[in-house]
């Protein structure tokens, strides 16, 4: 059975498409625009089992400023939903420039255990996690990487800083096998196929160049293995280029025009928006799964479809979603915008038609952000 990805691109126009560092790595260590206030490097994993899923981010924001790195984690089954989120002081932090070692507080982070296998763990007074995720097809040789400066019209912004994105999905399909366990002992195990790793790096304003991102990883109803990712600028001035693509393990794939789908809000709901400081500490938080998106004042999309008539549509509902957003200082709120960085898992059906013409359908959690 051939594993395929399937892989929404939307390429922005005039952007640029650069060879990637072989290496998975820390860019805030190589100095590249490192001290810009606006500097951000992600490493992000997911996986999807039966009985439990969960996403876990290792990251930093402004990290010459803010003298800040960040470990964020969300667990969730049928029942209920875990939110795990802690900071730590730069000093307690070792990385690496050339790969993706990370070793945080002497008590977590990520190891390279062989050229396509990380382990990334933690411990805390709340929760401990350890995983291993390895890739199941070639890592990406390609990154995006977009040029914002060219993108975004007049204003300050762009006259003094060179803005830049970097999205490499690292690990496109993986495996995870590993557990996370609570303090008061109850343990929950993951061996899945449906894993997914990513970093993203760069200097990027959110409310100039705001963004959808969305990942699927599940099984077609012709038994096959598919990954859905969907990475977009809809505000681009410039308007939009690129499309869908329906790639396998070797690279080949069918390309799909971007103007051939539609993006709907089919219903909205509310949530509230977490206004997280640079203290070093941490959060747990855990809850029933809320059947409802209605409470706080911050307006978000529970609903909303992406459609083409010939070729797929996808319809995706919210399960939980958080808000967050930076503690922007009274003396620099005129100049700079406030924003939002909007996470969501969401339960997707997708219909789409393979490359030999057969409508296939599949269904499961996903992931899904946007800044607002």
């Amino acid at each position: 059975m051939r594993a395929l990805l399937l892989v929404l691109v939307v390429a922005v126009a005039q952007t640029e498409v650069r060879s990637a560092p072989q290496d998975d790595c820390w860019h805030f260590l190589r100095g590249i625009h490192s001290r810009n206030p606006f500097f951000w490097d992600f490493k992000y994993f997911n996986f999807h089992d039966e009985n439990i899923s969960g996403n876990i981010s290792y990251f930093t924001v402004a990290p010459h400023w803010s003298r800040r790195f960040f470990i964020k984690a969300s667990f969730f089954n049928s029942e209920k939903v875990w939110n795990f989120h802690e900071s730590f002081s730069m000093e307690s932090v070792a990385a690496s420039r050339h790969s993706p070692i990370l070793d945080v507080d002497k008590r977590g982070g990520i190891h390279l255990q062989a050229e396509e296998r990380l382990r990334i763990f933690h411990h805390s007074p709340a929760l401990n996690w350890e995983f291993l995720f390895e890739s199941e097809s070639l890592p990406f040789d390609r990154t995006l990487s977009l040029d914002l400066n060219s993108l975004t019209k007049g204003g300050w912004d762009r006259k003094l800083f060179p803005w830049q994105m970097n999205w490499r999905p690292s690990f496109p399909s993986a495996r995870a096998k590993g557990s996370f366990q609570f303090s008061n002992g109850r343990k929950f195990t993951v061996n899945t196929p449906r894993a997914y790793h990513d970093e993203n790096w760069g200097v990027w304003f959110p409310p100039k160049q705001p963004f959808r991102w969305m990942h699927f990883s599940g099984v077609d109803s012709s038994g096959e293995r598919i990954v859905l990712l969907l990475g977009e600028f809809p505000k681009n001035p410039e308007g939009f280029r690129g499309g869908m693509s329906l790639l396998d393990l070797q690279g080949e794939f069918a390309f799909f025009p971007n103007a051939s789908y539609e993006w709907k809000v089919l219903q909205k709901g509310h949530t509230r928006i977490s206004r997280r400081g640079f203290k070093v500490g941490y959060e747990f938080t855990q809850g029933e799964r809320a059947t409802t998106l209605s409470a706080g004042d911050h307006s978000i999309p529970i609903q909303f479809e992406l459609s083409s008539p010939e070729t797929f549509s996808l319809l995706a509902a919210s399960y939980f979603a958080e808000a967050s957003g930076p503690k922007i200082p009274h003396l620099v709120r005129s100049l700079i915008s406030d924003f939002s960085i909007d996470e969501q898992v969401i339960f997707l059906r997708l219909r789409y038609k393979s490359r030999t013409g057969e409508l296939r359908t599949a269904e499961g959690f996903g992931e899904f952000m946007f800044t607002q």
